[in-house]
């Protein structure tokens, strides 16, 4: 097993998993602390090193709200954090096993790469070289202004996170044959935040050649919806932050000047009066890594043409306005969007729900605008000739869990971490893990996720317009019958595309 690997920067040493045949490379660094001057700038490579970096430990995460996931991982907030780790079963360098990057979700705003839901080990025992890291966060990874503008030699702002997460894509490309991987088979998958990066990923010009396959899980694909409107991206210009307002200073000197602590601080007390959604970073439109918006760039075809798989879990979560029941504001946010007929079928939609239940509401319609995203994907892909799209619905509930088949249960499943969590899972949990992870593997591995032994999956299409349906007594393809919200979004998305618009 490979202990010892030679990066382009230096020597790595890695230790033992919670398995024995598994080697973890723990903080490996990407790119050099963003602080200081460096910080709202692209990522610059990290200052080589002499002698051996024992690459034992998880490293410090972005600074995050406090009520996130600090205590879950065990790791410092920090702005010193871009750091990657590493999963290898492989004996030696050059054995070519397929590479998985996962790209961790948090909304863009909180997460990190090591939290216990997708844990590499499982994927490195099926002969996978798993990568997760740290990016950039919330207003350190995306935030915009004319001064930081003005100073880009490509007169951009706004995607650092992005743009960190192109450089492990590189960093990848250039190292990971000394972990045993294969830098010409690199699948990037991500879930939530990390499925809408992953889309960005797949969408930049800048990644050219360093992906293989993307997965897409519980966000991204491809809808005509308000719901979608930012996730889309909005020009930088209109993403423009008041630095007086959130930090109290004047100009980016000033800001850049503050210890990150200090920042992230002054930030938290000047908008604590504000709802979380109301401050929230996100990736741009900034004419340099994300060219357009993502839906001009995906009409176009100018995304990778490569394969996908793409889906969601049957209950997903509550977003925000999602189950708003007040017919005016409705009708302003699918303004945004509709106009005549359109708009008028759409308010009536959402005023139909008759689910009294305001949580209730919302999960459903998180779950629909989920679904109705996945097939506005799966049917770009056909309409522009493209490889057909591997569609699934993650429908097991967790047992003992009012949420159901929530927002990222499928992760348990696919990476085998159900030991790590605290859900009450039984037999049939453990099976269907069993099954998914394989099947998850086998399309990291080749782009077919179908092998010996597991429930036949065949990719979207007009003639075959199937859904993988998961649960644990039953997975098998179906013909889902989607809602009339499902309908309403999948049938208006595919027409505004046939008008060219």
């Amino acid at each position: 097993m490979i202990k010892f690997a030679k990066t382009e920067y230096g020597v790595v040493e890695g230790i033992t998993g919670w398995d024995p045949a598994v080697r973890v490379f723990r903080g490996i660094p990407y790119a050099a602390p963003p602080v200081g001057e460096l910080r709202w700038r692209p990522p610059q490579p990290p200052k080589p090193w002499d002698g051996v970096l024992k690459a034992f430990e998880f490293p410090n995460i972005c600074f995050q709200r406090p009520d996130t996931i600090k205590a879950e991982v065990n790791s410092e907030f920090d702005e010193d954090c871009l750091y990657l780790n590493v999963w290898t079963c492989a004996e030696e360098t050059g054995e070519k096993r397929p590479v998985l990057v996962y790209v961790h979700g948090g909304g863009y705003n909180m997460g990190c790469g090591h939290y216990h839901s997708y844990d590499g080990e499982a994927m490195a025992k099926q002969g996978i070289v798993m990568v997760t890291f740290n990016y950039r966060l919330n207003l350190f990874g995306y935030m915009c202004h004319p001064e930081l503008k003005a100073e880009s030699e490509h007169n951009a702002c706004g995607n650092y996170g992005l743009l960190d997460q192109i450089e492990v894509l590189k960093w990848v490309h250039n190292n990971i044959a000394a972990f045993g991987g294969d830098p010409d088979n690199v699948t990037v998958m991500g879930l939530s935040a990390g499925a809408g990066s992953t889309r960005a990923l797949c969408d930049s010009p800048l990644t050219k050649g360093l992906i293989t396959r993307a997965a897409t899980l519980s966000v991204g694909g491809h809808v005509k919806s308000p719901d979608y409107i930012t996730t889309d991206g909005l020009p930088d210009e209109e993403c423009y932050s008041d630095l007086n307002e959130l930090f109290g200073v004047s100009t980016i000197a000033e800001a850049r000047a503050l210890s990150g602590e200090e920042l992230y601080g002054r930030f938290l007390e000047r908008t604590k009066h504000l709802p979380f959604h109301a401050v929230f970073f996100r990736p741009v439109v900034d004419g340099y890594s994300i060219p357009d918006t993502m839906w001009n760039i995906q009409e176009s075809g100018r995304h990778a043409d490569i394969q996908y798989m793409i889906g969601h879990s049957a209950d997903e979560m509550m977003l925000p306005n999602m189950a708003n029941k007040d017919e005016e504001k409705i009708r302003a946010e699918g303004a945004k969007v509709y106009e005549g007929e359109a708009l008028e079928k759409y308010v009536a939609l959402k005023m139909a729900d008759e689910t009294e239940d305001y949580k209730k509401a919302g999960y459903s319609l998180g779950a629909e605008h989920s679904r109705a995203a996945a097939l506005g994907f799966c049917q770009l892909q056909l309409d522009l000739g493209r490889k057909p799209v591997y569609n699934y619905i993650m429908s097991r509930k967790v047992p003992g869990d009012p949420k159901g088949s929530f927002h990222g249960s499928d992760l348990y499943y696919h990476f085998k971490t159900m030991s790590r969590s605290w859900q009450d899972w039984n037999g049939d949990d453990f099976e269907l893990a069993n099954i998914t992870s394989r099947m998850w593997a086998n399309y990291i591995k080749t782009g077919d996720p179908n092998g010996p032994g597991l429930p036949y999956w065949a990719p979207y299409t007009d003639e075959n317009p199937y859904t993988l349906v998961i649960d644990a007594k039953k997975t098998s393809m179906q013909v889902v019958e989607d809602t009339p919200l499902v309908k309403f979004l999948t049938e208006y998305t595919r027409n505004v595309k046939h008008q060219g618009k």
